[in-house]
Order: C-alpha cells, then sequence, then structure tokens
C-alpha cells in the first residue's frame, strides 16, 4: 500500500471506498445495456486498481498491460476512473481527432497541496488556462526562437569551457548550461554556478513537482479528502513531500520576480521576459483598473516562474545526459557524428544555428535521444469532457487519460529494434525522412486547444511551449559537445571501465542514473 492511514482516518477511508463501490455498482447497471468499459487488470472490492499501480518505472507495467489487453486499458480508481493508451494511433485519433472531448485536465491533489496550483499545463480548460497559454505562446512562440540564440550559443561554448578546465564536474555543467540559458531568458540574470539562488530554488521545486507525479503513488489523488490529515501521522507520505516542498515552490515562484520588479524601479534595463511584461503592464496603468493590474501581475508572476522551473528544464537537462549515455555506448553513432562535423564546421571554429541545417546526422541525434531514453515516459493527463465510444468500449465521462508515450517511442512496428541508438531510422536521402514519425510529437504530449486571439479563433497545439526551446539547446549542445569532445564511458575506483546501463530514475521526468567521462578529440 502506498500510503497507511490510521484512526481515526481508518473508518471514513473505508466509509468513503464503500460509497464509491456503490456509486460504482449504480452507474455500471444504469448502462448494462451500452458499451462495455475498456478491459483491464482485475478489480478488487473497495480499492479497486489502487494497489495494482506500480512506483517503479510505471510504463513498463503499463505496456504489459497493454500487450495483454489492448492499446485501450481501463484502471478502476476511485473517483477517477482512467484510461490508459498504449498506442499513437488512439493517442492521435483521441487526444488531437477528438479534441474538443478530451482538452481538460484536471489539476492533481498535490500540486494543489505543493502551491504549485500555478502550473497551467495542469489547469483545467478554461478562461484561466487560455490568458496563461495566451501570455506564454507570447513569448515563446517557434517564431521566437531567433530572439534567444545568442545567449543558447553563448551559453553552450562557457559549458565547454566549464568541461574543459573540470570534466570530473560534468553532471554540474550540463545542468548549469540549461538552466543558466532559461534564466537569462526570463529574468536577464548571468549565473555562474549551481550555487545561485535562482538555481536552487528551480532545481528544487522541480524536484518536489517530479516527485508529486509519479502515477499511482499517492492516495491522495483517489481519495482527496487524505490531503487534510496531519503531516506528523505515520505513512503520509503526501503530507511529509508537501511539508517539505510548499515553502520553496512558493519561493520560486516570487523572489526572481520580485527581483527583477525591485531593479526596473531602481532603472536597470537589463533586458529579460519578465521585465519586458512588467514594463507592459505598468504602461496600461492608466486604461485599466488597480485590479486588473494586481490580475496581469499575478499573471507574469505565474508565467515567468512556469518557464524557468517548468518540466521543460529538466526534461532537457535529462535528454543532454541521455544523449551523454548514448555516445558511451554507442561509439559508432559518435564517430559518423565527428565526420560530419568535420566536414561541415571544419576544425577551425565551433557549430551555430547557421550550420544545423546541414547537419543532418546532428539533428537525427537529438530526435533518437528523445525516443531513445524518453526523458518523460508519459504525456500529461488529461480528463474527458464527455462520455465517449472508442472501438466499442465507452470512456466514462470524467475519465483521466494516461498517454504511455515510452511505449509508444519503443513500438517496433514503428522504430525497429527500438532498443538500439539508431539515429539512421529518421534519414532518408541525406534528409530528415518525414515519413517517420518526430518523438518530440510524442515526447511533449497532444492535441491542441483553442485560444481566441486578437487576428481571431486559432489552434494552439497544447504541448510544452518551450519545446522549440528546449529543443534548440538540445541540439547546439549536442553539435559543440562532439567537435570537441570524445565520450567514453568512465572508469571506478578500482580502474575499470564502467558498464553503462539504460538504468533511469522513476518520476513524470526519467534520468538516467549512471554518467560518463569526457575527453578532449584528438586532432
Amino acid at each position: 500500500m502506498s500510503e497507511q492511514v490510521l484512526w481515526p482516518y481508518g473508518g471514513v477511508l473505508v466509509a468513503t471506498l464503500l460509497v464509491w463501490q456503490v456509486v460504482k455498482r449504480m452507474r455500471s447497471g444504469s448502462r448494462s445495456s451500452g458499451p462495455p468499459l475498456p478491459p483491464g487488470p482485475k478489480s478488487r472490492f473497495l480499492v479497486g486498481n489502487m494497489l495494482d499501480m506500480p512506483t517503479e518505472e510505471p510504463w513498463l507495467t503499463y505496456r504489459d498491460w497493454s500487450d495483454v489487453y489492448g492499446d485501450v486499458v481501463y484502471l478502476d480508481l476511485p473517483a477517477q476512473p482512467t484510461i490508459l493508451v498504449g498506442s499513437a494511433e488512439v493517442a492521435f485519433e483521441l487526444l488531437e481527432r477528438r479534441s474538443d472531448i478530451y482538452s481538460d485536465r484536471r489539476m492533481p491533489i498535490m500540486l494543489e497541496m505543493m502551491a504549485w496550483g500555478f502550473n497551467f499545463a495542469f489547469m483545467g480548460y478554461g478562461p484561466v488556462w487560455r490568458a496563461h497559454r495566451r501570455s506564454v505562446h507570447q513569448y515563446f512562440s517557434p517564431n521566437l526562437t531567433h530572439v534567444y540564440q545568442d545567449i543558447q550559443l553563448q551559453e553552450a561554448r562557457s559549458f565547454l569551457h566549464r568541461l574543459l578546465s573540470s570534466p570530473e564536474h560534468r553532471r554540474e555543467h550540463v545542468r548549469l548550461m540549461i538552466v543558466a540559458i532559461i534564466v537569462r531568458i526570463v529574468y536577464g540574470k548571468r549565473v555562474e554556478n549551481l550555487g545561485d539562488d535562482f538555481i536552487t530554488l528551480a532545481h528544487k521545486a522541480v524536484e518536489g513537482l517530479v516527485l508529486a507525479l509519479v502515477p499511482g503513488a499517492y492516495w491522495v489523488e483517489y481519495l482527496p479528502f487524505l490531503r487534510h490529515l496531519p503531516s506528523w501521522l505515520p505513512g503520509n507520505r503526501a503530507g511529509k513531500l508537501t511539508d517539505a516542498y510548499r515553502p520553496i515552490v512558493q519561493a520560486m515562484r516570487d523572489q526572481p520576480f520580485d527581483q527583477v520588479e525591485a531593479s526596473l524601479a531602481q532603472g536597470d534595463g537589463t533586458p529579460s521576459v519578465t521585465a519586458t511584461m512588467i514594463r507592459e503592464i505598468h504602461e496600461q496603468v492608466d486604461t485599466i483598473e488597480g485590479k486588473q493590474v494586481e490580475e496581469k501581475l499575478k499573471l507574469a508572476r505565474n508565467v515567468t516562474a512556469l518557464a524557468y522551473s517548468g518540466t521543460w528544464l529538466e526534461w532537457t537537462t535529462c535528454a543532454a545526459e541521455v544523449f551523454m549515455l548514448a555516445m558511451g555506448m554507442y561509439p559508432r553513432v559518435q564517430r559518423q557524428a565527428q565526420e560530419e562535423l568535420d566536414r561541415v564546421v571544419g576544425p577551425n571554429r565551433l557549430p551555430d544555428f547557421d550550420d544545423l541545417e546541414s547537419l543532418v546526422y546532428i539533428r537525427a541525434i537529438a530526435m533518437e535521444t528523445m525516443r531513445w531514453l524518453p526523458v518523460n515516459p508519459f504525456s500529461v493527463p488529461r480528463t474527458s469532457m464527455a462520455e465517449d465510444e472508442y472501438k466499442g468500449y465507452r470512456i466514462p465521462k470524467g475519465s483521466t487519460i494516461l498517454v504511455n508515450a515510452w511505449a509508444i517511442l519503443h513500438n517496433p512496428k514503428d522504430y525497429p529494434e527500438p532498443e538500439e541508438f539508431r539515429p539512421e531510422r529518421f534519414i532518408k536521402d541525406a534528409k530528415i525522412n518525414p515519413d517517420i514519425r518526430d518523438p518530440i510529437t510524442i515526447a511533449f504530449g497532444f492535441g491542441r486547444r483553442h485560444v481566441l486571439m486578437r487576428s481571431g479563433l486559432q489552434p494552439l497545439y497544447d504541448i510544452c511551449p518551450g519545446r522549440f526551446l528546449s529543443n534548440a539547446s538540445l541540439t547546439i549542445y549536442i553539435a559543440s559537445t562532439l567537435h570537441v569532445f570524445n565520450i567514453s564511458p568512465g572508469y571506478d575506483k578500482a580502474g575499470n571501465r564502467v558498464k553503462l546501463t539504460t538504468d533511469v530514475s522513476t518520476g513524470l521526468v526519467a534520468c538516467v542514473v549512471l554518467f560518463v567521462s569526457l575527453f578532449l578529440r584528438q586532432g
């Protein structure tokens, strides 16, 4: 059992589960003549499938269930019937073609408890979500990625210098590079080490987010009244996690924004997304009410905090580590990439963004990095807004839709020999093959929600808005690193080569456990 619930709450728990069973049976009886629910693991009395939910590498268990029951699996969970999607076909059909039904989301109880409620990626569909999504799109749309390329290039090259001087701290250097890019863009601040307050806050806050979103790990998601349990109760993992991370999340949201606001008041003109948003709001003071000013500042505070601490930042960092692991395990791929760099870039300069169009193999490596060990093995869960039917099965209104992105990206029909790191799978006739599904379309989510923009009704794809910035940062990092360094397995304390594995951590973001060594390329 994930959490132990002690007296006097045990009686309430049992009563709640009994009520759930009665309601479930009543609903089942009223629909006895309709389509059946999708197949799934056998449901137990009172607890349904709660005890079946894995907490370690859940994507593997979910893949096994899909192998047994099909690409649409029903999980019987209290107050939260869950549909597990195991194929791209089903995911695109439900979340894109039927986006009018599957565009909603449910804010996880754990995130509310942790003060992560401002994370619009988990907000329900409505005016608050639209306001946040519109603001993010305004500053991080694909049309604006070129604006940030100078910062990305500068930080990638600073990363190379750090590696050269202290390669033993390679993992720290990777994380610093990624977070330094976004902190400069969002807050205009240059960071030189991971001890910076901005970095520490973002890292710890996202750490809590990742732990809170392990599917099936916390009973409070199925029985919301458990949020009122005192955190000191033995077994109350949700309460203890909340106590540890809630103050950090609040500080991460407020402190950097307050610093930029104070600097602007003192005449500091350092450019940043936050400074631009604050200036634009204050320029409207004469035309809008004071309450609206506060609402707009709150929105800006939320958006900038999410931009600099969102899960995409952790995704990019972990993807950068996956790349290094792959190069250590597949030296053939590394040599081929370096041959392309020698041909396109040459020995007398470093790669830049203008080279990427010609660096086809490098771009394919970035794509294969996202596919091989997906750092986000699940897309953000959706909620069905109406009852639906798919291939003869009923999908109840209010169901949580959980897509197993890991399984989709390891489907041998789409990606032969999925356990192998093979960038060539994305290349045809010396170009990126458009017929092979780009992993980014799976790794960063599905579907779209419509947002009323000034120019009219426009579709905004409901996938991570930082995906363009993330992909650009990852690709220029790959090109820069391979142009300067050779990557190989490190050594253990006995002086033997470390045997690399594909073991990853469990959570919303999956990071590799082992890292590798880097060596300067030889001339």
